[in-house]
């Protein structure tokens, strides 16, 4: 599931927006994969938009299609949340590890404006990883 909708972000071809991300679990699972998939964003000019954690020790994928933004531990969703295109994926880390994809542009509209609005709340800043 994981590796099915990160290859249908390269084939879409539009901008990324991510809540609730640890990168580190993406690492783990797909410790192959992922420096294929960031080579194939930065191949397709795609960008990424991510809200994270600002907690200390989260793992942060060093690339530069990925811009990173910081809300507290208390504001976050613990599932991940990716829009593209008209598609939403909500990634749950409970086992088994599940990706639910849904296909609705009125729905991926609705996720984009309250992504926006949570991407003005947080902040830019970097915050000391350990």
């Amino acid at each position: 599931g994981l590796k099915y909708f990160l290859k249908d972000i390269i084939k879409t071809k539009s901008e990324v927006l991510i809540t609730g991300i640890n990168d580190l679990k993406y690492n783990e699972a797909l410790p192959n994969f992922m420096p294929q998939y960031f080579k194939d964003l930065k191949k397709n000019g795609i960008k990424e938009r991510v809200i994270t954690a600002k907690k200390s020790g989260i793992f942060l994928f060093e690339n530069e299609t990925t811009e990173y933004k910081f809300l507290e531990q208390k504001e976050f969703n613990p599932t991940n949340t990716f829009i593209y295109g008209d598609k939403v994926v909500i990634v749950s880390w409970s086992i088994p590890i599940t990706a639910i994809m849904l296909k609705n542009n009125e729905l991926a509209e609705t996720y984009k404006a309250h992504f926006e609005v949570l991407w003005e709340k947080a902040e830019r800043k970097k915050i000391q990883l350990s």
